[in-house]
């Protein structure tokens, strides 16, 4: 048997008003009420907690120990409960947003800072994975809100584009594709005979570069294969091949090209992605078109 929250509540009144009667007082229930609980928690704990004379009532040194230990228990019952109230606040609660590994790293900091700005209550929780794991976890309940790379199958849920993101080749100076594209820009003909690397299999970035270009998987290298953006790059400073790149990556501060890699553009209408947003119930619409106007002007910056 465990003691109860409200049998500690007496054990601190009473050792801090060093009187039943007026502890009772503070904790609004009879003298005797206060005096069976104090009983029935010496009971539970099997230990003597306050000396009672005629006089005066005091802490015995067991007592002592527990009462200061409930210091902590009561400090941490009064955190529990402010969240609470600020879970249960206007515009507070929990957000669980899902990102994926393509797009968290160029844009989650700023996004992440926007929505504590407007929801400054909300406790936000962020998840990073690739397309498939994040639509799992969206059907098993566990992400409200998945921030993912469109085209790709999200079934019945709500969704909308937040914008569109354009793919650009780059690849070492050493391949010589400059002379491909001359001034007017590379044509997705342009780079068929082109050694190309992708990242693995799972992340929708190669899907995307292969239908926006309209490449073989057997025009890919197959040796040649990156699990993140930072491998993907060094592989192709290496003069390894060339890969594509979106424009919200090589727009960030957080991604530099190695020596001698160069960017090309394509002609218009150059290949792209869109970066779109899915939510999982009909309630959650509202912070999605929110989180989605957000990022709009983050991807416009």
């Amino acid at each position: 048997m465990q003691p109860t929250y409200r049998q500690i509540e007496y054990l601190r009144a009473v050792a801090e008003h060093k009187s039943f009667s007026a502890a009772a007082k503070q904790c609004h229930v009879t003298q005797s009420t206060l005096s069976s609980g104090i009983r029935d928690l010496e009971a539970i704990l099997g230990i003597q907690l306050f000396i009672r004379t005629s006089r005066e009532v005091y802490l015995t040194p067991e007592g002592q120990v527990l009462f200061e230990d409930s210091h902590r228990l009561f400090n941490d019952m009064q955190g529990f409960v402010e969240i609470a109230k600020g879970l249960s606040s206007l515009g507070g609660g929990v957000l669980r947003i899902g990102i994926i590994p393509t797009i968290a790293p160029y844009l989650i900091k700023d996004l992440h800072t926007a929505i504590q700005d407007k929801y400054p209550d909300m406790h936000i929780h962020l998840h990073e994975d690739v397309s498939a794991g994040l639509m799992d976890k969206l059907s098993e309940r566990l992400l409200d809100i998945v921030i993912m790379a469109f085209p790709y199958p999200v079934g019945s849920y709500g969704h909308a584009v937040i914008g569109h993101d354009v793919l650009h080749l780059i690849a070492h100076e050493s391949l010589g594709i400059a002379e491909k594209g001359a001034d007017k820009g590379l044509s997705i003909y342009d780079i068929q005979d082109v050694p190309m690397i992708m990242l693995a299999d799972g992340h929708c970035l190669r899907d995307h570069a292969l239908a926006a270009c309209s490449l073989q998987e057997r025009g890919i290298i197959p040796s040649y294969q990156a699990v993140t953006m930072a491998s993907l790059l060094e592989m192709v400073g290496a003069g390894l091949g060339a890969t594509l790149i979106p424009s919200l990556m090589l727009n960030s501060r957080a991604l530099s090209l190695p020596d001698g890699v160069i960017k090309y553009d394509f002609a218009a209408p150059a290949p792209e992605r869109q970066i779109g947003i899915v939510w999982q119930r009909s309630d959650l619409k509202a912070k999605a078109m929110d989180i989605q106007a957000m990022a709009k002007k983050l991807l416009q910056k």
